[in-house]
């Protein structure tokens, strides 16, 4: 039989197990964990302040960077000066260097805190490092190479580059950063920062180090570019003071030929003049207009014409302010105590810048310029065929000696002089013999008057004769 389920018994509910209470940790425990953790939260904020002391660090070196970059435009030694010290001082290294790299070698550039010797050796010549070496690697590859300890390094120990071993010889290197300074992708030059302690640099100062590679490249490439305009800005200074220049020697050239062509038309005006003087006008009329023309056309006060005979020099034409040495008209001795003797015994032209201050070499010139006042003094000698036949003189009574033009135009004046005085002496000598040929005909005519009445009065005694005869 089944059986039937007992409807009043109640349905049992199934039991429900309590949770384990959880145990307590002793205080012992709970004072670990806490100090534990205290514990690295206090590292991690260490790490953290230095991280971000080394951050600030940097940022600031940057900025100094920066900073110098910005107020040196073109001038790159305060720049690296300031990358170096600031990458050796973050990174805690020893000395740095900056070179520039021609395609060939290295030549050193910037150092800082670097060993004298090693300094010494790298200026004597370029760098050139084999692809062996670690500075050769980057400048292959283009790339950060870090060496741990140079010493050890093949191109040390076993190849003995000389770079190498004045490196680490010299300078003491063991860990060392060689970071290439990369104008897009042509390498310029190496940044190196070196420890005399095997000691590897941190990523971040690598990183760094990149940084201030940049930053010199961006220093280098500003140079160029502005000496490449100062250069250009020469240039063009240049040009335009060769420009201004030009302009002043047209400008000059043509005030020069203008003041020249108006001296020729009043030369040629006054020696139209005198030649028409000498042409229609006696000798002295010819002397007085060459003495006035050369005293104002040379700017002079005084010009005196002198004739030599006898030898002295007699005055024959003045023109002028300055007196007159009171023994000019009666001769003065033609020697070398005075400037126009000199100038007739030497037969060439004479200027005496002060004549007051010659004592010596013109002692009677000297006195007569103190007496009369006179400084510069211009003597020229009159020659017809090479022999002096006088002199003609011009003076200033200021010290102001006369150029080479006015000296040329008193020689003119001079030989317009001499043409006055050799065609006068032609003419009072044609004049004498027109008049002894005159005096000779009249002697002639009357021997002839005389001759003919002789032979008139022969004529008639024969021809009287002859009529009484034939009575």
């Amino acid at each position: 039989m089944r059986r039937r389920p007992n409807r009043d018994r109640k349905l049992s509910k199934p039991r429900r197990r309590k949770p384990a209470a959880a145990k307590r940790p002793s205080r012992v425990e709970a004072t670990r964990g806490v100090t534990s953790s205290a514990a690295k939260q206090k590292l991690q904020i260490a790490v953290l302040r230095r991280e971000l002391s080394e951050a600030r660090q940097q940022q600031i070196a940057t900025a100094d960077v920066l900073r110098v970059i910005s107020s040196s435009p073109g001038d790159l030694e305060p720049v690296f000066g300031a990358m170096l010290e600031n990458a050796i001082r973050i990174c805690d290294a020893t000395f740095g260097n900056i070179y520039r790299y021609d395609g060939e070698g290295l030549h050193l550039v910037a150092w800082h805190n670097t060993p004298a010797a090693l300094v010494e050796d790298r200026k004597c010549s370029p760098y050139r490092p084999s692809s062996t070496t670690p500075t050769g690697r980057a400048l292959a590859s283009k790339a950060t190479v870090h060496v741990l300890d140079a010493a050890v390094e093949p191109a040390y120990t076993e190849e003995r580059n000389p770079g190498m071993v004045a490196v680490v010889e010299l300078g003491g290197m063991r860990t060392y950063v060689v970071v290439p300074l990369l104008k897009e992708t042509e390498v310029i030059g190496v940044l190196t920062v070196l420890r005399q302690e095997v000691r590897a640099f941190t990523d971040k100062q690598i990183e760094l180090l990149q940084n201030f590679a940049a930053q010199a490249v961006i220093a280098i490439e500003n140079a160029r570019l502005l000496n490449e305009l100062r250069q250009l800005l020469e240039h063009h200074r240049r040009a335009e003071a060769a420009l201004a220049d030009s302009e002043r020697q047209l400008r000059k050239a043509h005030d020069e030929l203008e003041m020249n062509l108006v001296e020729a038309m009043k030369q040629q005006t006054a020696t139209s003049e005198v030649m028409r003087i000498i042409s229609s006008s006696p000798i002295q009329s010819v002397l007085d207009a060459v003495a006035e023309n050369a005293a104002r056309l040379c700017e002079a006060n005084n010009a005196e014409i002198f004739r030599l005979e006898s030898n002295l020099l007699r005055l024959v034409a003045s023109y002028g302010e300055i007196p007159v040495n009171i023994h000019a008209r009666e001769g003065i001795p033609a020697n070398r105590d005075r400037v126009i003797g000199r100038a007739t015994c030497d037969r060439r032209t004479i200027q005496v810048h002060n004549l007051a201050a010659e004592n010596s070499e013109f002692p009677a010139g000297s006195e007569d310029a103190k007496r009369e006042g006179h400084r510069t003094t211009l003597a020229t000698p009159l020659l017809r065929e090479g022999v002096p036949i006088g002199v003609i003189l011009i003076r200033r009574w200021e010290i102001r000696p006369f150029y080479a033009k006015q000296i040329a135009l008193l020689e003119n004046f001079a030989d317009q002089a001499v043409i006055a005085i050799e065609n006068a002496r032609l003419f009072e000598a044609e004049k004498q013999r027109s008049l002894a040929l005159v005096q000779a005909n009249r002697d002639l005519a009357e021997r002839e008057a005389k001759i003919r009445r002789l032979v008139d009065a022969n004529v008639v005694g024969i021809f009287i004769w002859e009529l009484v005869d034939g009575i």
